[in-house]
């Protein structure tokens, strides 16, 4: 427990006898191979109490600390389950077992089983609310503070910030014991002297001289003419909020329910990160979102450490830098796993020396960034995280050498543009660089007008020197930190960067790609943007990557052997943290990696630039590529816009006024879309009556740089509107302004081809081709390039213009227009079979397989549940038996395919024994009868794997938590394959039965070559 890798911290100060009491801790831990240790993410806290005082606060203590989502609390008469995301005043345990009996019907919810399927959190789903755990209450306190002190007359937020800070470094000095009794004594102080509604200026003028004497005096410094003249009133204000005063005569959750030794630093640095970024900047944004800049969540730091440390390990001796470290949270993880590191050495059983784990500190960790405050904010993180690893007596302790602080502000952390070319960071490179680089530089995109700004002045000057070498898209300010990071990195090193997703996929990002993967080994990238509405706890939704790398090790494009780890987690594959229905959003607290969700992608595919290779890691397969090849031999829709004299435009855009702005009254009267009204339709052939809008004579403005005369051309009918987010496409006989939209016009008024090619914009086929030819899609809210329209491939009687099927086409539009404009209540029923005549129609065109063609089936109308964050129901919804047999069905023949003779009778029998949230798939090879089978009964998983002693010995020892790590575990037990899933739609496919033989037969072949 004590040598957990990321959480030994933690656990040590959960488990003496004066705190929490902690006993034991059941943990989600992926089995590795080669005697690893996996990082473990703690679930559940086992803890033992005298008393129910005492549970309850524990309890307390446990929420504070952050760290698990329950608490089980054993006291001498009962035992008690808590949310360990909840506390308040008065909190209710959420079970309560007296008897043996008891215990195992109350808390059956949380027992290494419960835990191991996942059922603890759709039993536990209402009481885990993230948004209750003490990150986020301290964060709205310290708000409050703050805004009290505004009216208190503290205009000045550096003071405001100094003030807060000071107290909270105070308040961990008091509950680490190190501000002890004794100490305060020796100083002739007293607590309440210093503290609280009876805080006497004088007397904490002295507290702060001597703990800046006696520790350092750097840590969020106030001058003494700054204290006096915030005065008694406020700082008697301050003061008692934190001792336990209500602010504002309101009923706020008290500072005096916080234990600053017991939130982790980590927190602490990040709700600083968050608070200091709610400074108002320009436009009421946020400092923090003016600069670009956004919070980094424990879980990635934490997921991004755990991979470098993989390919670099960091031991002493690796020196780290945080490009722009704002608070410090990667610094303070650095630091831990270093500190950690060496408790783990054996000669380190006695503990470290205070002295020494400074010197590991001073040695180790640099961080530069622009804001001051977020340094001082970064050397409080690191000096407290160092007082994390110091016994409180040990300062005392005049046998020990004398210890201080390091002073960390303008030494290792230094407040300067990272671009600039001081003096001390061409020392730091002259000393041969760093063997980490990390962090989560700003993403904004600096604009072309901003050049003269001086707070860019360094990075625009390092992009204009750069640009033939290290080219940057847009400006954009996170491609020029990868970039610098190499200038710091040392021959030998690792590099981690969160970055905007939109990097990897963005086509003005092409040549940035090209040149960075060509000069710099990618080892691995986690694609976050499906996870973009939780893992910012929605203060931001930006979609986000890691990229780890290890810089200036050239890529040989022609190094196709060589693959790199691209991990793009669902939201619906985090067990821990997916919501339980459609329309939620639960914030990630943790971040699991699902086997199944990591692709091996060519090295020479990276180099090229292309943003494919990470489309289709995300979201398709090698089936998805052989689609894309063969849609791509087909006429697209550019030779219609040459030989047809098509307009394919962006809808026209108009407002009321504006400078750059011209007056068009000719618009007054004309129909106009409001688009926003249809976000969530899909498939229209008519726009409905409260989706138009008449423009009024003053809404008659467009945007002098917009190219007017095109786009008002393309209003005139016959024409196309599309939806930028490709959901829908209708033909339109009136003149429309589709804003925001695209539209496909014809001056040669080709009406019925146009019809035509509304009703195929509306199939499957071309609603799968133009989520793959758009590198936004799937990464942010869909709105595709007006490019990817071009490249839309047209069926053979479109391209030839075959007057037969245009006709036929232009007829199932009229039907489903007719129904569509009806908007009866039947009209649903009526117009399902319709769409499936479309798309055959549409299918017997494309020269595609069974097999694609339902993987462009199964993808539009199943996967794309999945897209940004979703779980739609049908897309997670239990899979019927018909489906788990077509499954069965795909399995079996791709299965049958690798092994087939001409006249033999051998090949593959499939069970498929299905469970309530499991499903468990047999595969033997043998005499080819018995085909597919589907046992159906609610325990059948259960029951075939407890009659296998193998396959439960197996699951037991090896893979208890397979739904967490590999949601589709494929084992070898007994001349037997087994496949598990879990009951979700998704794993169900057709399309996914061809990706599980793939590596059927791989394993297969594999376990072959090893009996051999």
């Amino acid at each position: 427990m004590a040598s957990a890798p990321d959480f030994g911290h933690l656990f040590r100060r959960a488990s003496g006898d004066d705190s929490a009491g902690l006993q034991a801790v059941y943990c989600l831990q992926e089995p590795q191979s080669g005697g690893q240790i996996s990082a473990p993410r703690p679930v559940t806290y086992v803890c033992k109490a005298s008393t129910k005082k005492q549970a309850d606060e524990i309890h307390r203590l446990v929420w504070n600390q952050n760290t698990v989502p329950l608490v089980v609390v054993l006291t001498q008469s009962e035992v008690r389950l808590y949310s360990a995301f909840d506390w308040k005043v008065g909190s209710k345990p959420l079970a309560i077992a007296d008897t043996i009996h008891q215990v195992t019907d109350k808390l059956a919810t949380v027992t290494a089983a419960a835990i191991d399927t996942g059922d603890v959190w759709r039993h536990h789903a209402a009481d885990l609310d993230p948004a209750k755990r003490v990150e986020w209450r301290l964060l709205k306190n310290l708000q409050d503070l703050e805004s009290i002190l505004r009216e208190e007359g503290v205009e000045n937020r550096s003071v405001a910030h100094a003030l807060i800070g000071k107290f909270v470094y105070l308040y961990y000095l008091r509950h680490r014991n190190i501000l002890s009794d004794k100490l305060l004594s020796e100083w002739q102080l007293s607590w309440s002297e210093v503290s609280g509604s009876t805080i006497q200026v004088g007397k904490f003028e002295v507290l702060c001289d001597k703990v800046d004497s006696f520790l350092n005096g750097t840590v969020f410094p106030i001058a003494k003419s700054t204290l006096r003249k915030v005065g008694t009133t406020i700082l008697k204000k301050v003061a008692g909020i934190f001792s336990g005063d209500s602010s504002k005569g309101q009923k706020y959750l008290s500072f005096s329910h916080y234990d600053f030794s017991f939130i982790p630093i980590e927190t602490l640095s990040v709700i600083y990160e968050q608070f200091l970024q709610t400074k108002p900047g320009k436009g009421g944004r946020s400092v923090g979102r003016n600069q670009g800049a956004y919070y980094t969540p424990i879980p990635v730091v934490n997921f991004m450490i755990d991979r470098m440390d993989e390919i670099v390990p960091l031991r002493k001796g690796t020196r780290v830098l945080d490009p722009a470290c704002g608070s410090g949270a990667f610094l303070v993880q650095c630091f831990r796993k270093l500190a950690e590191d060496r408790l783990r050495d054996g000669s380190k059983r006695r503990g470290i020396r205070p002295n020494e784990i400074k010197q590991l500190l001073v040695d180790h960790i640099h961080g530069i960034d622009v804001d001051e405050e977020a340094c001082r904010v970064a050397e409080l993180s690191l000096n407290l995280t160092l007082l994390d690893y110091i016994n409180p007596p040990d300062l005392l302790d005049r046998r020990l050498e004398e210890f201080q602080l390091p002073g960390l502000y303008g030494t290792n952390i230094v407040c300067s543009d990272a671009f600039s070319d001081e003096s001390r960071y061409r020392r730091w490179i002259d000393r041969g660089g760093f063997e980490w680089v990390v962090g989560n530089p700003p993403w904004k995109p600096l604009q072309l007008s901003n050049s003269k700004d001086k707070g860019h002045g360094p990075l625009l000057k390092w992009l204009e020197s750069n640009k033939q070498d290290k080219p940057v898209g847009w400006k954009q300010a996170a491609e020029a930190f990868l970039w610098r990071a190499t200038e710091f990195a040392a021959r030998k090193s690792i590099a981690g960067m969160l970055i905007p997703s939109m990097t990897l996929f963005k086509d003005v990002s092409t040549a940035f790609r090209a040149a960075f993967f060509g000069k710099h080994k990618a080892e691995y990238v986690a694609n976050f943007s499906n996870m973009a509405e939780v893992l910012f706890a929605r203060r931001s939704r930006e979609p986000s990557a890691a990229v780890i790398f290890r810089p200036n090790m050239a890529n040989a494009p022609t190094d196709s052997d060589r693959q790199v780890a691209v991990f793009s987690p669902l939201v619906a594959n985090q067990e821990p943290t997916r919501p339980r229905e459609a329309g939620k959003r639960v914030a990630s607290w943790t971040i699991v990696m699902d086997a199944g969700e990591v692709q091996y992608v060519s090295n020479s595919d990276i180099v090229s630039g292309s943003a494919a290779p990470f489309v289709f890691a995300a979201w398709g397969s090698s089936l998805d590529q052989r689609i894309m090849r063969k849609l791509q031999r087909l006429a697209t829709l550019a030779t219609w816009e040459d030989k047809y004299k098509l307009l394919i435009s962006e809808g026209l855009k108009v407002q009321s006024g504006g400078k750059e702005a011209e007056r068009h009254s000719e618009l007054a009267g004309k129909l106009a879309l409001n688009a926003k009204s249809l976000s969530t339709a899909r498939r229209l052939f008519s726009l409905p009556t409260y989706a138009l809008r008449t423009l009024d004579k003053d809404e008659v403005y467009v945007p002098s740089q917009s190219g007017f005369q095109r786009k008002e051309a393309a209003c005139n009918p016959p024409h196309i509107i599309v939806s930028a987010a490709r959901n829908w496409a209708v033909f339109e006989s009136r003149y429309v302004v589709a804003i925001g939209q695209h539209v496909i016009a014809s001056a040669q008024s080709l009406h019925g081809p146009l019809k035509a090619l509304a009703m195929y914009l509306n199939s499957d086929v071309a609603q799968y081709h133009q989520f793959f030819a758009s590198p936004q899609a799937g990464v942010k809210r869909p709105r595709y390039p007006l490019e990817s329209l071009r490249t839309l491939p047209l069926p053979e009687p479109l391209s030839t213009v075959n007057p037969r099927v245009i006709k036929e086409w232009g007829e199932v539009y009229d039907q489903l227009e007719a129904i569509d404009s009806a908007a009866s209540a039947v009209g649903g029923a009526r117009r399902r079979p319709l769409l499936d005549k479309l798309n055959r129609q549409v299918n017997q065109h494309m020269g595609l397989s069974e097999l694609e063609l339902k993987r462009i089936d199964e993808f539009v109308n199943v996967i794309d549940g999945l897209k940004d964050g979703k779980v739609e129901e049908r897309a997670v919804r239990r899979p019927e038996d018909s489906e788990v047999k077509a499954y069965g069905t795909a399995l079996k023949l791709e299965l049958d395919g690798f092994v087939y003779e001409e006249g033999s009778r051998q090949g593959h029998n499939v069970e498929l024994f299905l469970g309530d949230t499991l499903g468990v798939i047999r595969v033997t090879q043998g005499a080819n009868r018995s085909g597919v089978v589907v046992h159906s009964r609610d325990n059948a998983a259960s029951v075939v794997v407890e009659k296998s002693d193998g396959l439960r010995e197996e699951l037991a020892s090896r893979y208890a938590q397979w739904r967490y790590f590999n949601r589709s575990l494929r084992l070898f037990v007994d001349d037997a394959m087994y496949l598990f899933k879990p009951m979700q739609r998704f794993h169900w496919l057709q399309s996914q039965a061809v990706v599980d033989a793939t590596e059927i037969i791989g394993l297969a072949v594999e376990q072959a070559g090893a009996t051999e």
